[in-house]
């Protein structure tokens, strides 16, 4: 399982755990995970989390069906509130990013020290292979600079990324 303090980003998800080889190990069944023969797999995605089940029985329901391109297989119900642009892409999001860490268990551990200390959107972004810190997020660059600059000295360091 995997849990986000933002809305989730599967892709970001999929893309960090193929960077872990022990990961990918027991996905594919080789290494230490050899006996594995994974026959059913089922993806849960919410609005912060993503799990991910692996079954050595076959599904009793047996191969799910390829939906065309047009005709989705399944709709969250949260899907209604990401936003998008006219092209259909994701809307621009702006962070306050406090820091840049080697960890992921580091950057959490800083989401929750940011978060007793009053900022309650703090969360991690990763991109470009990098795991950050945000200590806010918003949905206009007008926003994100004037929130920056009413932090003050103590974050005078902090930058401004857009995803």
């Amino acid at each position: 399982m995997y849990m986000e303090e933002s809305i989730l980003k599967p892709d970001s998800v999929v893309s960090l755990w193929f960077k872990i080889p022990e990961i990918v190990d027991f996905l594919l069944g080789r290494g230490t995970h050899s006996d594995k023969k994974w026959s059913a797999m089922g993806i849960g995605i919410g609005e912060n989390y993503l799990s991910l089940w692996l079954g050595q029985r076959p599904d009793p329901n047996g191969k799910p069906t390829v939906c065309s391109q047009n005709e989705p297989s399944f709709r969250a119900p949260f899907a209604d509130r990401i936003e998008k642009n006219a092209t259909g892409g994701k809307v621009a999001r702006y962070y306050i990013i406090y820091g840049v860490f080697n960890t992921m268990a580091d950057a959490q551990e800083a989401v929750l020290r940011f978060k007793n200390n009053g900022f309650n959107r703090a969360v991690v972004v990763t991109k470009d292979n990098k795991i950050r810190v945000a200590l806010n997020v918003f949905d206009s660059l007008k926003e994100a600079i004037a929130a920056k600059e009413n932090l003050g000295t103590s974050y005078s360091d902090s930058w401004i990324l857009k995803d």
